[in-house]
């Protein structure tokens, strides 16, 4: 194995579905393992635990309520083994424990802040900043583009799911400007990736259907007038840091754009609300793409066409930064 290669190891695979997954034979994940101390024990645990998660969100789904008559029926367990993982799950469940899958970050990994691929992004933020878990809320979950998994990649679906305009059944709905329906300091991190167009949805030109036409307007939620998406950028940064934890995290995804022959830099600005607001901005990455959709209207090009999205991951802290201290 390459000693340079960045190892994804799944903990609720077993040895040959982690092979599979990664592309490499089982003698590797082996060697993986024992490299890094993980044993067969532990991995078997993690698999219980893992399958026990998912058999009750599928009984929920149906309708039928996981009993642990229901749950040894569809797992072909024992009710004695059933009952043994349902009370582990019970006792661990406060901040901490280490049931929910989680990674691990090789000493000599160096993690790059730019990446063509934006589930390699989320990835890197889960081990850096996130203690190798799997994000706990996305506010803008759409249909979830963010956690499709790739081979490379593994980034865990949310436990929350929500969006001002669901397109999923188990998406919650929330309002443009209200208050999220969390508690205070209630999640350990947050997801946000809003909206970056201005253009009124019922003008002549968005109403065109016409294939090729109005790709990213018909593709992507958009604002108007431009103050309406200042607003909500700094509406959702504030209410992230209102229902995160201590030492919470949330990963802020944005981009520039231009209204109006207008470049707005809307990463400087979120990154302004997020210092006013008590934010520690944390770390930041680059998602570099290597085309971009360009629109049919423009004639004269007046900005650089920016080929960057902006990762930000901003940490509920009592660390400060202040930049004008000099003065």
């Amino acid at each position: 194995m390459n000693k340079d290669l960045i190892f994804l190891f799944d903990k609720t695979k077993s040895i040959k579905e982690n092979a599979l997954a990664i592309g490499v034979s089982t003698r590797t994940v082996k060697n993986f393992m024992a490299k890094n101390g993980i044993s067969g024990i532990e991995n078997n645990f993690n698999q219980r635990i893992s399958q026990l998660f998912q058999a009750q969100k599928q009984l929920e789904k149906l309708g039928i309520k996981p009993t642990v008559k229901n749950l040894s029926q569809k797992l072909n367990w024992s009710k004695n083994t059933v009952n043994k993982y349902k009370k582990i799950i019970e006792n661990n469940t406060k901040e901490g424990n280490n049931l929910l899958p989680h990674f691990g970050i090789k000493q000599s990994q160096v993690i790059k802040n730019i990446s063509h691929n934006q589930s390699e992004i989320l990835r890197n933020i889960m081990l850096l900043h996130n203690n190798g878990k799997g994000f706990h809320t996305d506010i803008t979950y759409s249909t979830g583009k963010f956690y499709e998994q790739s081979r490379k990649f593994y980034v865990p679906q949310p436990i929350i799911k929500m969006d001002v305009f669901p397109q999923m059944e188990d998406v919650i709905n929330i309002d443009s400007f209200g208050s999220l329906p969390l508690e205070d300091n209630s999640v350990p991190s947050i997801v946000i990736d809003l909206p970056f167009i201005v253009a009124p949805t019922d003008s002549p030109s968005t109403k065109i259907d016409k294939e090729k036409t109005n790709i990213i307007q018909n593709r992507f939620s958009s604002y108007y007038p431009k103050e309406e998406m200042f607003k909500s950028y700094h509406h959702f940064i504030n209410e992230a840091h209102r229902v995160l934890r201590d030492n919470g995290i949330c990963i802020f995804k944005t981009q520039a754009t231009v209204s109006a022959a207008t470049q707005l830099f809307l990463p400087e600005y979120s990154w302004m609300v997020a210092q006013q607001c008590g934010f520690y901005v944390l770390d930041q990455f680059f998602l570099i793409s290597k085309n971009r959709l360009h629109s049919g209207k423009i004639k004269k090009i007046q900005h650089a066409r920016k080929y960057t999205s902006t990762f930000f991951v901003f940490k509920k802290t009592k660390k400060r930064v202040d930049y004008f201290k000099w003065d």
